[in-house]
């Protein structure tokens, strides 16, 4: 199991990466990522893994993020 500050620095090297993404692939610039950031959604996708793993410890990534999107 990952300690606390391993997952906070995944947290952190996911976040940075999807900011590259949404800059070059989106276009957004710094209010945009604020606003993204702001918002409550990454908490809440964060969330709604976090449930879907306890409620079937062996569900597939892609199947949650198809999950998400849905």
């Amino acid at each position: 199991m990952a300690t606390k500050n391993t997952e906070e620095a995944v947290q952190q090297q996911v976040a940075a990466l999807g900011a590259v993404f949404a800059r070059t692939a989106l276009d957004y610039d710094d209010s945009h990522l604020e606003a993204v950031q702001s918002s409550g959604i990454v908490e809440a996708a964060a969330d709604f893994a976090q449930q879907a793993r306890r409620f079937d410890p062996e569900i597939s990534s892609e199947d949650i993020f198809q999950a998400g999107r849905n």
